[in-house]
């Protein structure tokens, strides 16, 4: 009799390459029935001696909320488990399962643990696996969350280990009728307790494969917010070597299992700011910007409307017309005019999901964007203006005239104040009110003499001031100085100077 297993490298090219089988059987659903096992979740708010998960809203937009839920069972009981034989194809393969029965821990663990025995023979390439599943299932629904990893330890006890008899375990994945194991087996070769995995590295998609290679259905699970329910389990498995043997006997035992799932809720929605751009009014920069949302509906539910409120300051419109058919996951974009309180560098919306009728609020999610640097909002606006040479007057005098919009909330009160820059002076430099709100009309302001102009271009700080001391502001107003106009009137030049706002 050889009693000899494969090494891991060779065991594991024989359970995967000769897996060949037919389809595993799908997890059974019995009843749910008193286990000895737990179920348990980080926030308390989840215990259940059945083994079936209770789970609560894990709805959190801004994605920082996560749960962990824990299965273990440290006594298996015969009653909670099954076992299922599976032979790896091979001439001549009469592996078995002798038994799978509770038994009383080898020393060093808790009273109580699982046993598997199992005789394995055949042709070279044979072998067995074993597939145990819950009675009652340990179960992780996907939705309203996702599985971000899993990480899981157990110990194991060879209990007819001899000299390079070996025996692979494996946490087990079922979703749908497919099972799913880590790529790598955790290999038990000595007659003593072994904790298992010897590395603590969180488990991801990726890190499975199907337990038989030739089965339907995806090559790896689906941990995202869309997957299938999730049960687990565990899976033994072990075959001959290269050349045929008569039979041979292997006893192994489990205890203290522990499987630790990660969770992350899933997104109802996706939302971004796709573009902010400073917003004009009537006479340049208004203070407000325009913020272009882009929305991906993830609900599964119609949307008819979308509403928008601002923690802050002012947004326009706040509920905009969306229709968002059930299943239409296609970026829809509105535009939404934002007026920040003074002084802020950064904007958020709370953007809310509706449909009607039936079901009003179906998810939200908080927007954060910054803002860009604009203009500050237009105080004083020149709507034309006139600059004339002076006949017989010293280089660099000239007459100024210029029409003016007072855009400030102001009282009746308010005047004019005229500093000109790089040594020139200027002939009045106060105009005293009143000045209209954002008149029909510019106001007329002038003649302004100018003495002492060095360059073709001239430049003043004018301060408009409220008849409140706390409502003024400062703007820089540059003026081309022409040799001679033909028109009195010439269109205002652009005003690129830096605008400096009073505090």
């Amino acid at each position: 009799m050889n009693s000899v297993n494969l090494t891991p490298s060779r065991m594991f090219r024989a359970l995967v390459s000769a897996f060949l089988m037919a389809a595993l059987m799908p997890l059974a659903e019995l009843p749910a029935r008193p286990v000895q096992a737990t179920v348990t979740r980080d926030d308390n708010m989840a215990k259940s001696l059945s083994g079936t998960e209770m789970r609560r809203d894990l709805r959190s937009p801004d994605g920082t909320e996560k749960t962990l839920v824990t299965f273990s069972d440290t006594t298996f009981a015969s009653v909670d488990w099954t076992a299922t034989s599976v032979l790896i194809p091979a001439a001549g393969n009469c592996s078995k399962m002798l038994a799978a029965t509770q038994v009383s821990s080898p020393a060093n663990t808790q009273p109580w643990a699982r046993r598997i025995d199992t005789e394995v023979c055949g042709s070279a390439g044979s072998g067995i696996l074993v597939i145990n599943e819950r009675k009652t299932p340990w179960v992780v629904k996907q939705s309203p969350s996702k599985i971000s990893s899993i990480v899981y330890s157990y110990n194991v006890f060879h209990d007819t280990a001899v000299a390079g008899g070996e025996v692979g375990y494996s946490i087990l994945l079922v979703q749908g009728s497919v099972k799913y194991r880590p790529i790598t087996w955790d290999v038990a070769s000595v007659k003593q307790w072994v904790k298992f995995p010897t590395t603590s590295a969180p488990l991801v998609a990726t890190n499975f494969q199907k337990v038989n290679a030739m089965d339907p259905g995806p090559d790896i699970p689906d941990f995202s917010c869309k997957g299938l329910p999730i049960s687990f389990g565990y899976v033994t498995g072990n075959s001959t070597k290269d050349k045929a043997d008569p039979g041979y006997r292997r006893d192994h035992i489990i205890d203290d299992l522990v499987i630790t799932v990660n969770e992350e809720p899933c997104a109802c929605m996706a939302a971004v700011a796709e573009s902010v751009t400073c917003a004009s009014g009537p006479s340049g920069p208004s203070g407000c910007y325009e913020v272009e949302l882009g929305i991906v509906n993830y609900t599964g539910q119609a949307v008819t409307h979308v509403l928008i409120t601002p923690p802050t300051g002012t947004a326009s419109p706040n509920v905009v017309p969306l229709q968002i058919a059930a299943n239409d996951t296609s970026k829809k974009k509105i535009t939404v005019t934002y007026c920040p309180p003074a002084g802020v560098t950064t904007g958020a919306f709370r953007v809310t999901l509706v449909g009607m009728p039936g079901r009003c609020e179906i998810c939200d999610q908080s927007v954060d964007f910054a803002l860009p640097l604009c203009a500050p909002p237009a105080c004083v606006w020149v709507a034309k203006y006139s600059a004339k040479c002076v006949v017989g007057a010293p280089p660099g005098t000239f007459d100024l005239s210029f029409g003016m919009k007072n855009l400030l909330d102001c009282t009746p009160g308010s005047s004019l104040y005229l500093l000109p820059k790089g040594g020139v002076k200027v002939s009045p430099s106060y105009f005293k009110g009143p000045f209209p709100t954002n008149p029909a009309n510019p106001n007329f302001v002038g003649n302004i003499r100018v003495t002492g102009a060095n360059s073709t271009v001239f430049c003043m700080d004018v301060i408009l001031k409220c008849g409140n001391a706390a409502n003024c502001c400062t703007k820089t107003m540059c003026f081309t100085l022409p040799e001679c106009w033909s028109s009195p009137m010439p269109n205002p030049t652009p005003d690129t100077t830096p605008v400096q706002e009073s505090p």
